[in-house]
């Protein structure tokens, strides 16, 4: 992530990167409690998509939408708790057989960085795959937050 804008402004980036446009935003009267995963404020979106008469949306134009709702939501906050994410706090997933996998914090800031470190740790046990992630709202349960790089083994580090 680009630490010289703001979280909301990088994510209507990726917004543009598969599709959407910032200006669906208008559309939804959906406000992000506290405690909302990113995947839950997309499925409020869909849902209020439905609600309206809209096609129910694409699922990655969606959880687009909700990461700059989730990070609006964030940026707007007073001052964040300790159990919010705050810039350039990363979380690696480590995928390993059978669905199992684990997820720990990055002790780097900087998005090379913690792609290197993360490589390492995910060489050290054999995996073949891994995933870096802003942990949006501070969660870190496996598979929330907002996807920043995969890693594949055979391609390397992807978006």
């Amino acid at each position: 992530m680009n630490m010289d804008i703001s979280s909301s402004a990088q994510f209507t980036q990726h917004l543009k990167s598969v599709g959407g446009d910032a200006t669906a935003l208008k559309n939804f009267s959906y406000v992000p409690a506290d405690d909302e995963t990113v995947e839950d404020v997309a499925l409020q979106l869909r849902t209020e998509n439905i609600s309206h008469g809209r096609p129910a949306g694409d699922q990655f134009t969606l959880h687009a939408l909700a990461e700059i709702l989730i990070s609006i939501r964030d940026e707007k906050a007073p001052s964040l708790p300790p159990d919010r994410s705050r810039p350039g706090e990363y979380h690696l997933e480590i995928y390993l057989a059978a669905g199992s996998g684990t997820r720990t914090p990055v002790p780097r800031t900087d998005l090379n960085d913690a792609k290197l470190w993360a490589q390492k740790r995910i060489d050290a046990v054999g995996a073949s795959f891994g995933a870096i992630y802003f942990p949006t709202g501070g969660s870190d349960r496996r598979g929330t937050g907002s996807l920043v790089s995969r890693y594949d083994r055979n391609v390397g580090w992807y978006e």
